[in-house]
């Protein structure tokens, strides 16, 4: 289940920011107070304990078990299912498929599009004039919010097929053939993989201070391996 929870903690981290930047936009002159690096720090922990607690049963889904194969003369690992899952298999996959489901990724969805929304409409309402009178510093937040802006975007653009494939993987399980079963298994985290590289490529484009900091990075690394 790692890469499960790496995907449902990466949602997560994109969700607070989006939550962060509202406020931001919302009430500039309390966001400082209300995030303050204390409750950032209990934050972030609460996120990757929600983000892997609730997942728990998956867990113990699967085990092992030695089984020799005289056609190839070997005995290898047969992966099956635990006595707790078979025996709890139905209140596992409905607490699975609309708590976990709906918590992990609906939520978020939701969030982020309110605060996307919001962004966006306190953008709008500074003026080409007004953004000329701003000093360099608030210029530069302003840009920070729109690359963060963008990054939310993306991830709601990217959650909202996964949310409707998976969802159609769960409610009409019965009535899909195996292929199409294994191709939406495969779209799934195929997509959030994408989100993630994406994500680089917003930094590099639109912080010059991300381009810059990764541009001397790799070229210290460069010059200390001409040197070897």
């Amino acid at each position: 289940m790692p890469n499960s929870v790496s995907f449902v903690i990466t949602i997560f981290h994109v969700t607070a920011i989006g939550i962060e930047r509202a406020i931001a936009v919302l009430f500039p002159f309390h966001v400082s107070r209300i995030f303050t690096p204390y409750r950032v720090k209990w934050m972030l922990l609460g996120l990757y304990l929600f983000g892997s607690v609730p997942v728990w049963p998956y867990y113990y889904r699967m085990t092992y078990r030695w089984v020799f194969l005289p056609t190839v003369s070997r005995t290898v690992a047969m992966p099956i299912s635990t006595d707790f899952y078979f025996n709890n298999i139905q209140v596992i996959l409905d607490y699975v498929n609309y708590f976990v489901n709906n918590t992990t990724t609906t939520v978020p969805i939701i969030l982020i599009f309110i605060c996307s929304s919001l962004i966006i409409f306190q953008l709008n309402r500074i003026k080409t004039n007004e953004l000329s009178n701003k000093t360099s510093k608030h210029k530069k937040e302003i840009k920070v919010v729109k690359m963060l802006l963008v990054v939310c975007l993306v991830s709601f653009m990217v959650l909202v097929p996964e949310y409707v494939l998976h969802s159609y993987l769960v409610y009409y399980l019965d009535e899909l053939s195996w292929n199409f079963h294994n191709l939406v298994s495969f779209l799934v985290p195929v997509v959030y993989q994408v989100n993630a590289c994406v994500n680089f490529f917003i930094y590099i484009t639109m912080s010059s201070k991300f381009a810059e900091t990764y541009k001397s990075i790799v070229g210290c690394g460069r010059k200390s391996f001409s040197k070897k």
